[in-house]
C-alpha cells in the first residue's frame, strides 16, 4: 500500500445511499489485496508505470457521517481510494498499469466502508485503457468504463456508462469491476502481436 497519502475528498453531501453498490462484508485492506492479486494473477504481463508506487495505491480519508432518510439515523463511512495513478494525475499519459505493448490501464475505485455493518460499497470507479503514440505523444485509442456519482448528469449520462474513442456519447452499461476489465483484455489479447488483436486494424 502507498505509504504517502495523497489527498482526495468525499463529503457526506456527495453520497446518495440508494446509489451505492454493495461489494460485500470485506475490509478495505483485504479488498485492496484482492485487486492486487487479480493483477498479479492475470495472464497479461502487467507492471506499474511509476515504480515509486505499488501496483495500486491505497489512501483513506477521515470518516464521514451520512443521514439515512429511511431510518433517520446517521451512518458512518470511511472513504477509501484505490487507484493507479492518483486521479489528479490521470491526464499525465501514459500512466497507470502498463501492458506488454506499452498500452496502459488507469484504475480508480472510490469505496465507502460502513463502520457499523462492516459492509463495503463502491461509490465510483473508472477503468481507462489507452494506446499511446510515443512518437507523436498522443493517445490514439481508448475505452473507459465509468461510474460517476458526483458528476452525474441524467438523463444524458447514466451513473454507469462507457466511452469508446470519444468522450461523447456516454453509452449505458451495467455495473462492472476490475476483474471484468482484465478478463476482457485477456480474451482479446493476441500473444503473437503482443497487443489487443484489433489495435493494428485501427
Amino acid at each position: 500500500m502507498s505509504k504517502k497519502s495523497i489527498d482526495f475528498f468525499i463529503s457526506a453531501q456527495d453520497v446518495v445511499l440508494e446509489e451505492l453498490q454493495l461489494i460485500g462484508k470485506i475490509h478495505p485492506n483485504l479488498y485492496y489485496k484482492s485487486l492486487c492479486m487479480q493483477i498479479s494473477n492475470s495472464t497479461l504481463q502487467l507492471e506499474q508505470y511509476d515504480h515509486a508506487y505499488p501496483i495500486l495505491q491505497y489512501n483513506k480519508q477521515e470518516s464521514i457521517k451520512v443521514l439515512d432518510k429511511n431510518s433517520n439515523q446517521e451512518r458512518e463511512f470511511i472513504p477509501v481510494l484505490i487507484s493507479q495513478p492518483h486521479p489528479k494525475q490521470k491526464k499525465d499519459k501514459p500512466s497507470g498499469i502498463i501492458l506488454e505493448d506499452y498500452s496502459y490501464l488507469q484504475v480508480k475505485e472510490i469505496l465507502l466502508y460502513d463502520v457499523d455493518t462492516k459492509d463495503l460499497y463502491n461509490f465510483e470507479y473508472s477503468y481507462h485503457y489507452g494506446v499511446w503514440d510515443y512518437d507523436n505523444k498522443i493517445e490514439t485509442y481508448y475505452f473507459r468504463y465509468d461510474r460517476e456519482i458526483i458528476k452525474r448528469n441524467p438523463p444524458r449520462k447514466k451513473v454507469n456508462h462507457f466511452h469508446a474513442v470519444l468522450d461523447e456519447p456516454h453509452y449505458n452499461c451495467n455495473f462492472i469491476n476490475l476483474e471484468f476489465v482484465l478478463k476482457f483484455l485477456e480474451d482479446n489479447w493476441e500473444s503473437s502481436r503482443k497487443s489487443l488483436y484489433f489495435i493494428n486494424a485501427i
